[in-house]
């Protein structure tokens, strides 16, 4: 980078993806954030690149587990009694309901 710059080249470094999140403009920008569900497991995960004055940057939700709307869905959107959903979900045409 020092020859190229001496050059008048433009030019800039290469990361790679683990040093590219860690640099100081992603952490000033909150655009990786770690989110911790109701038992503690904790995952890192993209952040919103949009961001509004007034609203903090730190609003993100653990990602649902496997199945855990699966009841509301049937129910709401669908119109599926409760007892149908639990059946389906016994004979593993859905995910276990959350």
């Amino acid at each position: 980078m020092t020859k190229l710059a001496a050059a008048q080249v433009p030019a800039g470094p290469i990361n790679a993806l683990d040093r590219s999140l860690d640099g100081p403009q992603v952490r000033h920008r909150d655009m990786v954030v770690e989110l911790t569900d109701r038992d503690g497991d904790s995952i890192k995960a993209a952040g919103t690149p949009v961001k509004f004055a007034g609203r903090s940057s730190c609003e993100h939700a653990y990602p649902h587990r496997l199945g855990a709307d699966t009841a509301d869905i049937l129910r709401e959107l669908l119109g599926m009694p409760k007892d149908e959903g639990a059946r389906l979900a016994k004979e593993g045409v859905v995910v276990a309901l959350g």
